[in-house]
Parts: structure tokens; sequence; C-alpha cells
């Protein structure tokens, strides 16, 4: 019972984590980029995703002695991690660049 607690809120705090870093890319496109919301959206979670799998590659290059079926299955589940990251972060980024391309009365209110 433990370990799926541990699990449930470990799997939580990544998904928060991912939306916190694809609206991070989202509002930094904002700021340098002028490009559409598709393009925000698609660079933000593209973004989070890289970084994601990012971390594992150093391993896969660190191991030069594996064989082809080795090497095959680091590269499909580093695609798989990567897919996963970009499709957990894809809230995050929608959210953050439909709020910075129309702003509420809360913002306008102070321009």
């Amino acid at each position: 019972m433990f370990e799926t607690t541990v699990a449930i809120w470990a799997i939580a705090l990544f998904v928060i984590i991912l939306n916190g870093c694809a609206a991070g890319i989202a509002a930094f496109l904002h700021v340098r980029r002028k490009m559409g919301r598709g393009g925000k959206v698609v660079g933000a979670i593209f973004g989070s995703g890289l970084l994601t799998a990012g971390i594992f590659i150093p391993a896969m290059i660190s191991d030069f002695t594996m064989q082809a079926e080795g090497a095959l299955i680091i590269v499909l589940a580093l695609l798989a991690i990567f897919v996963v990251a970009a499709f957990v972060s894809l809230p995050g980024a929608l959210v953050i660049t439909r709020k910075l391309e129309a702003p509420g009365e809360e913002y306008r209110a102070f321009e």
C-alpha cells in the first residue's frame, strides 16, 4: 500500500514538473520569438520532452560495448520517454499560450 501511494505521488509530481517546464518554455518563446500559438505549443512540448529524455542520453553514450539490439532498445526507450513527456506537458503549454495571447481583465487593469 505504501509503495503504491509513493508511486502515485511521484507520478503526480512528475506531471506537475513537466507542465511547469512546458509553461516556462512557452512563456520564453512568447517573449523571444514571433510565432503563432501552435508553434509555441509544439516548441514547448518538444523542449520539455527533449529535456526529460535527454537525461538518459549520457548513459546510452557511455556504454561503448553495447550490441546492436541493446542500442535499439535504448533508442526506443528514449523515444517512448520523449513521447510520454511531450504528451503529459501538453496542457501546461496550451494554458500558458492561451493566457499570454489573450490576457484577462486583471492584466489589462494595470496597462
